[in-house]
This record gives C-alpha cells, structure tokens and sequence, in this order.
C-alpha cells in the first residue's frame, strides 16, 4: 500500500511537471545550465537570451562555454522538446508561471555591482506582465535590498498599472567545471521570500533533489550567498598565509594542511595553498561585500585582509619564479594553465592573466599550454596586450609547449598536467625545473626523475 502511494505520487509529481513551464533570462553558466537541468527533470524550460550569436550557437546544440556534460544535457533538452530558446521576452512572461532571472552583475571600478542588466529585466518584464501571476526568481549574484528593489523597479516601469507578481532570491551555489554535478547534487537549496507560501512553492519545483531546503527572507538569501564566497575566500587566504610561515621553516605545507583538516570542525575543503583564488565569483563578490560594509559603514577589515592576501600571491610566485631561475631575460617559460581553475575555460581573474605580463616585462618568452583556455587567452592577448603577441606563442600541445623551456610554471590544476610523461618532458627542456604553484605534482617523484621542484609552502628542491 505505501509503495502504491509513492508511485502515484511520483505520477502526480511528473503530471505537474508536464504542465509546469518554467522561463529563464539569460543564457550564461548559470541560466544555461539551470535551463538544461530542469528540463532533464521533466519541465518544459522556455530560455530568452539577447545575444544573436549565443542563441545561434545554442539553438543548434552547441554550449557556448566549456562546461564538462553541459553539451549532453543542453542536447538532450533540445530534442526531447522540453527545452527552447528565444530572442524576445515576451513569449516568456506570457506563457511561465515561473521566471528565473540569471542576467550577469558584473563589478563596477567602484567594486559596486552593476545593475543595469537586472533593471532592463525588470523593465521587460513590467512591460509584459498580464494578469496571471509570476513568480520571479533572482538566480543572479547580487548584494542584499536587490530583491526589494528589483518588486519596486517594476512597479514603477508599471506606472500605476496593476501587477500581481512576487519576488525570490534563490542563489546558486553551482562551481565551474562542476556545475552539472552541483546542480543534480545541491548541498542545500535557499529560497528568499518575505511570502511563506511563495516560498514553499518554489521549493516544490526542486522536491525531489533530494537536499535541504531554507525558507528565509528575501536579505537573508541575498546575504547567504556573498557570505558563502567570502568565506570560501577566506580560506584560501588563510592556508595561503599559512604557507607562508611554512616556507621559512622548511616544512611541507601539505602536512600542516592535513594536520589541520583532521580537526572536524575545520576539514580540508578549500584549504589548499597556491597562488591565490580567482574566477567570476570569488574576487567579485569578496570586493562586493567589502563595498557594502563600506555602504552601510560596517568595518569590511576581515575581508580586506582576504583580499591584500590574495593579491600577493601573484608577486609571491613572480618572486620564486625569479629565486629558482636566477635570470629570466630571454628565457623560454612553459606557463601551463589560463583558465582560472581546472574544467572550466573560463579565464576571468585568473591568476596567469597577471602573471604572464610580468614575466614579459621581464623579458622572458612564454609558452602557453592549456586544455581549453587557449581561445579566450588569445582573444585577451590580443584586446590588452597587443604589443605582447611575439613574446607569447600559444601552442596546443602538451609536450611541445616545454621544448627549450627553462622552466614550467603551473597556474592551474588540470588532471592532465598529472598523466604527462615527465621523463619525456625532461629531454625537451632546457632546465628541467617545475615552479609548481597548485601543489598539484609529487614533489619527491619530480626530484627522483630529475627536476628542481619548487612548490607553495614547500621547500623541496
């Protein structure tokens, strides 16, 4: 009798499903990949997106960006019928009880987030809404009193006209190059609403994933987010300082790291030295908060410290570059890794981006090697570095990448860089020296087969 009931529940839940269409503005890493998920979970996903060529591309299946399964999944929801894509937004308010806004807030020079994207939303959505009511959900990253600006933008771009709508803040806690993963795996789901039973309804769209939903106000949600990265942030910038102090006592970094996780109030989770965390989320939403205890005259000093800690990593890392080489003028550097982490190739803040300028003001020539960064770099070299094109060659190639080298340096931490032949990669360099700056390799394996290995927070040789 129980097994009957969950299977007639489990229909009802896939019937509701069926007649449920779910909107989402905006087709980034975000709203794409929340578009391909609920579709492969049985809801009819209707996506808007503004650039031309964007759309083309994901009309014909084709993921924009580099996101491992991502291209599976946007496939599956194309042909399966569940999932489609316009240019307008009107067919979307029209038709979707549900609206996910997943719009970009990029960070302004003023480390303000910029929200000229979600006022156009609101302004679009004003301009389109009926009398059935909406339920609109902000996925965006955005600082708290958004949501409530966001209800208010749009009753004014209404002028008076009636509108029967709520506003949620639903953050995403999805990570590049894991994002698929995170989204069928949530580690918890938060929803913002000041409407209770808003709130429970949009939960009911993520029932059966299966983690643990909070309920909480619309700030609240908004807060959770920017505190969830900064502490990540802080971390990092912790182990980093750590590191350190490790150094001038010629201890291994990693063992200090494992003796500390052991403690299960702390763990090893984002405890891991190098050269400094970056991307699209952390640096951003780190230099966010820090202008928002600045608003509201909050001493942001915790977060600056995040902060100045992780900007000195990249001169950290110029310094023992500089140590192991002793000259690096006219020298040929093997830099591996432009993307800011491993599975992604999203090159935003990425350490290397500094990096890699600094050594050619030096006067080294870099070869640059990535497994799916190489076509932003370019495309980065040549908008802010023109004048750099012939002291940069981007090659393809793993192994061709360390001919002539007179030193790797590695920035990121693709699995790649761990199933190399570095016995071959010995005979092609110059100077068989690793500068290691994700401790990502076995520093006695390196030393055994022949290389200087210099890492974070070690003082192997």
């Amino acid at each position: 009798m129980v097994l009957l009931k969950e299977k007639l529940k489990e229909i009802e839940t896939e019937s509701i499903k069926k007649e449920v269409k779910v909107g989402i503005i905006g087709a980034g890493y975000v709203g794409l990949v929340t578009a391909a998920g609920l579709a492969y979970k049985g809801y009819h996903v209707l996506v808007v997106e503004k650039d031309k060529e964007k759309l083309k591309k994901i009309k014909q299946g084709i993921c924009p960006f580099y996101e491992p399964d991502l291209q599976r999944y946007l496939l599956e929801g194309i042909e399966s019928g569940r999932l489609s894509f316009r240019e307008n937004i009107s067919e979307l308010v029209s038709e979707c009880r549900y609206i996910f806004v997943c719009v970009g807030t990029p960070i302004k020079d003023d480390s303000t987030y910029d929200m000229y994207y979600l006022d156009i939303v609101a302004k679009e959505i004003a301009n389109n809404l009926k009398n059935n009511f909406k339920v609109i959900i902000i996925r965006s990253t955005v600082p708290p009193g958004t949501g409530r600006w966001f209800k208010k933008a749009i009753l004014r771009y209404r002028r008076g006209l009636t509108a029967s709508f709520e506003v949620v803040s639903m953050p995403e806690f999805l990570r590049e190059g894991n994002a698929i993963y995170d989204f069928f795996n949530p580690s918890r789901i938060i929803i913002g609403s000041d409407n209770y039973d808003i709130g429970k309804e949009v939960s009911e769209l993520y029932s059966d994933f299966g983690a643990p939903i909070l309920i909480v106000s619309l700030e609240e949600a908004e807060i959770i987010k920017l505190a969830s990265n900064a502490f990540l942030a802080m971390r990092i910038s912790f182990i980093n300082s750590i590191a350190n102090l490790s150094e001038v006592f010629d201890s291994n970094i990693e063992n200090i790291r494992l003796g500390i996780g052991l403690d299960p109030r702390i763990g090893t989770e984002f405890l891991k030295a190098g050269i400094g965390f970056g991307g699209s989320c952390l640096p951003k939403d780190l230099s966010a908060l820090i202008s928002v205890f600045n608003n509201y005259q909050i001493n942001p000093i915790l977060f600056e410290a995040v902060k100045i800690i992780n900007d000195e990593r990249i001169d950290i890392f110029i310094n023992k570059i500089k140590k192991a080489l002793w000259n690096i003028k006219n020298k040929i550097l093997t830099v591996w890794g432009v993307s800011f982490k491993a599975n992604t190739d999203d090159i935003r803040e990425s350490p290397a981006l500094k990096i890699i300028p600094k050594l050619v003001q030096e006067g080294a020539f870099i070869n640059v090697y990535d497994p799916k960064g190489l076509h932003n770099f370019q495309n980065y070299v040549q908008k802010n570095y023109p004048n750099f094109s012939n002291s940069i060659k981007l090659i393809e190639n793993i192994y061709e990448s360390t001919v002539n080298s007179s030193a790797i340096l590695i920035t990121n931490d693709w699995d790649e860089y761990k199933r190399v032949n570095y016995y071959n990669i010995y005979e092609l360099m110059e100077t068989p020296i690793i500068i290691d700056g994700r401790n990502i390799l076995n520093p006695l394996e390196m030393k055994e087969i022949g290389f200087e290995y210099y890492s974070i927070g070690n003082n192997i040789r």
